[in-house]
């Protein structure tokens, strides 16, 4: 795996995402902040309602090493932290941090087992959507071009028809689904876009504040 860059990213998941769903999106989400809609009380639940899921879903490979950054100016550090643990030899990270030509991107749960590396991705969904698919797909792309190869990607959503009876089971919890059929088949499309979305916000940068 290569050395990370320690320069901060210029896109994310959340804006590569953003851009896939219109590309004016984007422009606006980052040129004009002011436009942008309060998080209401019902967003918020859903907010805490996935990240409530995500830490269930850590059960499923527990004693992991979180690397979680401080805030969203210090993934460059989550992205080391990272690299180290790999270099070192962890077996289960969470919030592991991937960054490949200004591109940054955080995985949910990554797993060594026998010397190949798996990726989960956590969904608060009862089932996959499309947009989880080019999620998927960008963050494959990251960590496969910053170095490790991925033997196979994951999204684990919630599973609707569990019941609970007694303790919470998280094997019972959770549905783990391969993904990597559906990630290869949209890799081709990523560098283009990616290259689209950065000229966008690079773009952005360039122009006289008002």
């Amino acid at each position: 795996m290569k050395i990370p860059s320690a320069d901060r990213h210029l896109l994310s998941k959340s804006t590569y995402l953003l851009g896939h769903q219109c590309p004016k999106r984007l422009w606006l989400y980052r040129k004009r902040p002011d436009l942008r809609a309060e998080i209401s009380a019902s967003q918020q639940m859903v907010f805490e309602k996935g990240t409530d899921v995500g830490k269930l879903a850590q059960e499923l490979f527990p004693a992991g090493k979180d690397a979680s950054p401080i805030d969203y100016y210090h993934y460059p550090e989550a992205t080391n932290q990272t690299y180290e643990w790999i270099q070192s030899g962890e077996k289960v990270i969470y919030e592991a941090a991937f960054q490949f030509d200004w591109v940054m991107a955080a995985l949910d749960i990554l797993v060594s087992s026998k010397g190949k590396w798996y990726a989960y991705e956590v969904k608060s969904s009862t089932e996959i959507k499309d947009y989880q698919l080019i999620d998927a797909a960008l963050q494959y792309y990251v960590m496969t071009n910053a170095g490790l190869p991925i033997e196979d990607i994951f999204i684990v959503h919630v599973n609707n028809e569990y019941v609970r009876k007694g303790n919470l089971d998280s094997k019972q919890l959770f549905k783990v689904v391969s993904v990597k059929k559906e990630v290869l088949a949209l890799q081709k499309e990523v560098p283009s876009k990616i290259e689209e979305f950065k000229k966008i916000l690079q773009q952005i940068a360039k122009e006289p504040c008002h």
